[in-house]
C-alpha cells in the first residue's frame, strides 16, 4: 500500500493544485471577473492561470478530414455505445463534427516546450497558427496535420503542435467533450475568432501552506454559483487518506494473521524435525559428542533453514510481487512500485530468531533426561 500514497495519487491528477470549472453545456457567464479578483486576492495562490471559452456557445464546428480524423473515429467506434458499423451513423456522425475550443494562458505551453527537444513555436501559437490537444489523442492524430474549424467570420485552420496537453487538464464538471476532440488555443487568438468570451477555467497552485482555507474561501465566493465545481488536490490527497487508513488497517491485521499462521506452522515443523532425531541427537551424544557440540549442530541447520527461506523470498517472492504489482498498476493507474525492504528485513529477523533458537529449546528441554533413557525411550 506505499505505492498508493495520497502523494502519488494527486501527482497523477490534474495540472493545478485548485481548479474552477463548469459544464460545456451552461448558457451562463458562470466565472465572474469579480470572482476571479476576489480568487486572485487569496494568500498563498500561486500561478493564478484563467482558460478562456466561446460565449454563450463553447463549442465550434469542425471541419471534417478523414486524413486526419480517421484513426480518432476509430479509437472511439464500440466505445460508450458508439457504433460505426453502419455507414449512416458513420456519415451522421461526421456531419455532426464539434469540439470545444479554449484559449489557453500561454504558460501551458511554456511548460510543454520544456519536455520538447523541438519546442512548439510560441509566436505561430499566439497568432492562432497553431493548435494543442490532450494526450487522449496522442497517436491518433498527428503532429503537423491542419485543422480547420467553422465561426462566424467564417473557416478558420490550425497546425496541430507536436506537444500535447496532460489528460488531466480539463478535470471536473467541464469534462464532457463534443465529438471531435477539444481544441486548445492562444487566449488572443480566440478572442480574435470569436468576440463573444468567458472565462471557463480557473486554475491556480498553492504554496502547500493554506489548502485547507483557501478550500474553504473558495466555497464562500462561489457560493452563489452551485454549479461551478471546485476540485482540489488537497479534497483528492485527503480523501485518498482516509482510504488508505483503512486499507492499511484491513491489510495490516490480515497480514498479521498470515504471519502468525506462518510463522506457528514454521515452529511446528521445527518442532517435530528436532522431536523426530531424539535417537540420531542421543546416538550422538553416546559417542563422544558434547551438548555445546549438538547445540551447534542445531544452530548452523537453522541457520542453513533460514537462507533457503529467505531465497525464496527474495527470488520467487519478488517474482510474484512484481507481477501482483503489474495486475494491480492496470487497475490503480497511479500505483508507483515500492519495494517492502523494511518488512522484508523484519520478517527476516524474526524467522531468522524462531530457526536459530526453536531447535536448541526443543533439545533442551529432551536433554534433561539420561542418554540412556532417552535411547530406551526412541526404541
Amino acid at each position: 500500500l506505499h505505492g498508493l500514497s495520497p502523494e502519488n495519487y494527486v501527482s497523477q491528477w490534474g495540472v493545478s493544485d485548485f481548479a474552477l470549472t463548469y459544464s460545456i453545456h451552461e448558457r451562463e457567464d458562470l466565472i465572474s471577473s469579480e470572482m476571479v479578483s476576489e480568487i486572485g486576492q487569496l494568500d498563498g495562490i500561486e500561478n493564478l492561470r484563467l482558460t478562456y471559452a466561446p460565449y454563450p456557445q463553447v463549442a465550434a464546428d469542425v471541419v471534417y478530414d478523414d486524413a486526419v480524423f480517421h484513426e480518432f473515429l476509430a479509437s472511439l467506434d464500440g466505445v460508450n455505445g458508439i457504433d460505426f458499423s453502419d455507414p449512416a451513423k458513420l456519415e451522421n456522425y461526421q456531419q455532426n463534427f464539434f469540439s470545444g475550443v479554449f484559449g489557453i494562458d500561454s504558460a501551458y505551453l511554456e511548460e510543454i516546450n520544456k519536455t520538447l527537444n523541438l519546442p512548439i513555436d510560441t509566436s505561430a501559437f499566439e497568432q492562432g497558427k497553431v493548435v494543442l490537444l490532450s494526450k487522449t489523442v496522442e497517436g491518433l492524430i498527428q503532429p503537423g496535420q491542419e485543422i480547420t474549424i467553422q465561426t462566424q467570420n467564417g473557416q478558420h485552420s490550425f497546425i496541430v503542435a507536436n506537444g500535447y496537453l496532460n489528460e488531466g487538464f480539463r478535470a471536473g464538471g467541464g469534462n464532457e467533450r463534443g465529438t471531435a476532440p477539444d481544441l486548445y488555443i492562444s487566449q488572443t487568438a480566440l478572442k480574435e475568432l470569436f468576440p463573444q468570451y468567458r472565462v471557463f477555467r480557473v486554475a491556480f497552485d498553492t504554496d502547500g501552506q493554506h489548502d485547507e482555507s483557501i478550500l474553504q474561501e473558495l466555497k464562500q465566493i462561489t457560493a452563489s454559483q452551485a454549479n461551478i465545481d471546485i476540485i482540489s488536490r488537497y479534497e483528492r490527497r485527503e480523501e485518498m487518506q482516509e482510504y488508505l487508513i483503512t486499507a492499511k488497517v484491513l491489510g495490516t491485521g490480515l497480514s498479521v494473521i498470515l504471519l502468525l499462521v506462518g510463522v506457528m506452522n514454521f515452529v511446528n515443523t521445527m518442532v517435530v524435525n528436532v522431536n523426530t532425531r531424539r535417537y540420531e541427537l542421543a546416538v550422538l551424544e553416546s559417542i563422544g559428542m558434547t551438548k555445546r557440540q549438538i547445540k551447534r549442530m542445531l544452530f548452523m541447520e537453522g541457520f542453513y533453514y533460514w537462507g533457503v527461506s529467505l531465497s525464496l523470498a527474495v527470488t520467487i517472492g519478488t517474482a510474484i510481487f512484481i507481477l501482483l504489482y503489474m495486475i494491480f498498476s492496470k487497475v490503480a493507474y497511479y500505483a508507483v512500485f515500492s519495494y517492502p525492504f523494511i518488512p522484508l528485513v523484519l520478517v527476516s529477523g524474526l524467522v531468522l530468531l524462531i530457526c536459530l533458537i526453536v531447535p536448541i529449546w526443543v533439545y533442551k528441554t529432551d536433554v534433561n533426561l539420561p542418554v540412556v533413557e532417552r535411547l530406551r525411550l526412541t526404541e
